[in-house]
Formats: structure tokens, sequence, C-alpha cells
């Protein structure tokens, strides 16, 4: 089945992403985007990663930028297997994730309690930006999300 998505299809691999995996994807027509798996197992996501996808590009995915916390393309996300299984998200190295990698509060809206949560689950007194969703998304969720971040046509259902 092939879809019609603002992101390529890289490499498929059945291999799990693990903590500290560096990865890369590929809006059409652009650079390489870079993307990390910086949280693993929350009560955001339990058994999944949460990924930071960086504002930083190069065109050889081997040439890894800064990837610093401050300079993200879209909110943090919990995602399933699937960017990586259906090849839309390739895995380029590992780096272990030091204390300053990461944001100091995560934030993701949850829609069910209309409340902002931290990836334990605990309450946030207020919103935090970068603000993701408090939920489990895709390969779809992330094509919409860079997408609209970068100003391309939404794919449709």
């Amino acid at each position: 089945m092939t879809e019609n998505l603002n992101l390529e299809v890289l490499q498929p691999t059945t291999r799990k992403p693990e903590l500290g995996d560096i990865f890369v994807l590929k809006p059409r027509g652009r650079d390489f985007y870079f993307g990390r798996v910086m949280l693993f197992d929350t009560a955001l996501a339990r058994g999944y990663p949460v990924v930071y996808i960086y504002n930083a590009t190069a065109r050889n995915p081997q040439s890894i930028p800064a990837l610093r916390p401050d300079a993200l393309l879209i909110a943090p996300q919990a995602v399933n297997y699937l960017p990586w299984h259906r090849g839309y998200f390739q895995t380029i190295a590992n780096k272990p994730i030091d204390p300053s990698d990461l944001l100091q509060t995560h934030c993701f809206y949850d829609p069910v309690s209309q409340s902002c949560k931290d990836e334990f689950g605990k309450i946030l007194a207020d919103s935090v930006e970068p603000c993701g969703t408090f939920g489990i998304g895709s390969y779809r969720t992330i094509d919409d999300s860079i997408s609209t971040a970068l100003n391309l046509p939404l794919t449709p259902d």
C-alpha cells in the first residue's frame, strides 16, 4: 500500500527504536530533518517512544547537525513503531542522552481531561510550550504536524 504523504519512504525496518536513537525523515522536495528518541515507556506512551523532531536539516543524512531542545520543528510526540516499520523514519545513529538534551518541562494536552500533563501523567498548572498531545500518534500524525510546520498542504485522509 503506497500512501501519498508529504514524507518520503526512506528505509523500512523491523528494528524497534531505542532511547537515544537519532533518525532522519524527509519531506518531499526538502532536505533531511532530524529526530531523536528522547523518552521511553512513560505514562504518556507505555512501551512507546517520545520523539523530538528538530528544525535542523542537512542534504546528507550522515551530516548530523546540533540537535538542541530549543530548536524543535514540532512539539514532542509519542509515536508507535509504524514510522520506522513503514520507512518514514530511518535510524542513523545512537547517542546517550545528556540532561541538557531534554526540555526542562514536557507538556502534553490531554483532550479527555482538558488539562496539560507531563510525561508522567501529572497535571501541570499551565501549558508550557512546546505542548504536544497526550496520546500515541503515528506516521500520519507526524506527517500532518510537519506539513503544518512547513506550510505544506495536508495529505487527504
